[in-house]
């Protein structure tokens, strides 16, 4: 087998797995952060922010994963996305 015939193999196995896994990332891609919105002593709306830097960090590269496969196949992507989307509206 050639150079040739593994890189059109390594093509379809990629686009047979990359559906997979971007419903996957899209499923469980952590929150980026939480916020808590209170009302201080002198009646102010105050935001207060908790940093989790490995939930951050895991946002961070899951992101970057699901913008590069959306890039290698977009159609996918919006396909999964907007089956996502129709899950949440039908709740």
């Amino acid at each position: 087998m050639g150079l040739a015939s593994n890189n059109n193999v390594t093509v379809v196995i990629s686009h047979e797995i990359f559906p997979y896994v971007m419903a996957n990332h899209i499923s469980h891609i952590p929150r980026p952060k939480e916020v808590l919105v209170t009302v201080d002593e002198s009646g102010n709306v105050v935001q207060e922010s908790y940093k989790d830097t490995e939930s951050i960090s895991l946002y961070e590269t899951m992101k970057r994963t699901l913008t590069i496969l959306s890039l290698t196949d977009n159609q996918n992507m919006t396909k999964i996305m907007l089956e996502r989307l129709q899950l949440i509206v039908s709740l």
